[in-house]
């Protein structure tokens, strides 16, 4: 497989996500990290190994359970 570091995504695979991270390319961690699609272009998601954020409004449809 060819190494995609410090490439765009989105020049082979179009519809996936990826983690903004550091130039380690090691995925989550427990820092928030923007979520982005295959082109860098950033969402309002952010995601770490224990917390996710989001900026902006939430729309639910169906059940939502809160804890804490």
């Amino acid at each position: 497989m060819t190494d995609l570091t410090g490439k765009l995504i989105a020049n082979t695979y179009k519809d996936i996500l990826t983690v903004n991270t550091s130039t380690t390319n090691s995925g989550l961690d427990n820092n928030l990290r923007k979520v982005q699609d295959g082109a860098g272009n950033s969402s309002s998601l952010k995601l770490s190994q224990t917390a996710a954020a989001f900026t902006g409004n939430v729309s639910v449809n169906g059940n939502m359970t809160v804890q804490g």
